[in-house]
C-alpha cells in the first residue's frame, strides 16, 4: 500500500489480500528494497563466460 499498488489503482489485476498476484508463478508478487538486491555479473566477452557462470552459480547457491 505504501507504494500505491492496490486494487483501486489496478482493477484488471488479481490481488491476494493486499498483494498483487503473479498468475504465471501462482504466487504473490513481493517487492524488495533496492538496497538488498545484488547486480548479477554479465559476460562482456566470450572469455568471461566461464567465470560469470561460476560466479552466478555461487550467488544462486548462497541465496537458495
Amino acid at each position: 500500500m505504501e507504494c500505491g499498488i492496490d486494487e483501486m489503482k489496478y482493477p484488471d489485476k488479481k490481488f491476494v489480500g493486499s498483494y498483487m498476484f503473479n498468475s504465471y508463478r501462482k504466487h504473490e508478487i513481493l517487492l524488495l528494497p533496492i538496497e538488498i538486491l545484488h547486480k548479477l555479473p554479465i559476460a562482456k566477452s566470450w572469455e568471461e563466460i566461464d567465470s560469470v557462470v561460476t560466479e552466478n552459480n555461487i550467488i544462486r547457491s548462497v541465496m537458495n
